[in-house]
């Protein structure tokens, strides 16, 4: 899956499935019951809507140097 890749984790079937084996049905969080993994809104952050809090958030120094120690490349 696109959100493995993105992640740099292997795409294994319990990862895949995980809503099977799961003891949390629902979350609040959510909006509803457990759900697949899908990659809808992987790159959301990019949409020119959220662009104003993107850059407060990228403005943050707590931010930048959590994301460094993190090991993300400048500019992710």
């Amino acid at each position: 899956s696109k959100l493995c890749q993105f992640l740099d984790e292997p795409c294994t079937e319990a990862v895949l499935n995980w809503f099977t084996h799961t003891s949390v049905r629902q979350d609040r969080a959510w909006e509803g019951p457990v759900k697949e993994i899908h990659d809808q809104s992987l790159q959301k952050w990019k949409s020119t809507s959220d662009q104003n809090r993107v850059q407060e958030v990228i403005a943050d120094e707590r931010v930048t140097s959590l994301l460094h120690e993190l090991g993300y490349p400048e500019g992710a």
